[in-house]
């Protein structure tokens, strides 16, 4: 189970006129995917919500990348009512290294010569492995996931 705490940001509500079963939408999403060349996992769980004395256990859908399910987002879909929620849980590697590197770039401001050449070398051992390309593979893969879900359950 997952709880809402352990979800990245607050759920995004699209409204949605298809309102498929959990099965049926995960089906979709599966078969859209392969047929696009999109690899991807898919897998039922809950996700509990609201508060110690409103919390509700709804029933989710987690997308991953199947060759990055450390190092991406998940992607967790709640549909139901006429509405599917959307939050991400998880780590990104590639993400975090640049808003470290944004991070110490506004931390070196200002500061003298020595202290920004220190500093860069410093962070620079932190950031290894940091690269615009992966980042980039990595958000186009997250938009294809986000068009597939968009297009199952028809957001309006």
């Amino acid at each position: 189970m997952i709880k809402e705490k352990q979800l990245n940001q607050d759920l995004t509500k699209n409204i949605s006129s298809n309102r498929c079963t959990i099965t049926q939408g995960m089906q979709a999403i599966s078969e859209i995917a392969v047929n696009n060349e999109i690899p991807v996992s898919i897998y039922q769980e809950t996700v509990k919500v609201g508060g110690l004395f409103s919390s509700k256990i709804l029933d989710c859908l987690v997308i991953f990348h199947p060759e990055h399910e450390k190092d991406y987002y998940k992607i967790v879909v709640i549909p139901g009512g006429g509405e599917v929620m959307m939050a991400t849980t998880g780590t990104s590697k590639q993400m975090k290294k640049f808003a470290m590197a944004e991070a110490a770039k506004q931390h070196r401001k200002g500061k003298s010569l020595s202290y920004k050449i220190g500093h860069t070398v410093g962070s620079s051992i932190r950031l290894l492995g940091k690269s615009k390309s992966k980042l980039e593979l990595e958000q186009n893969y997250y938009d294809a996931i986000i068009q597939i879900i968009a297009e199952v359950y028809d957001f309006v």
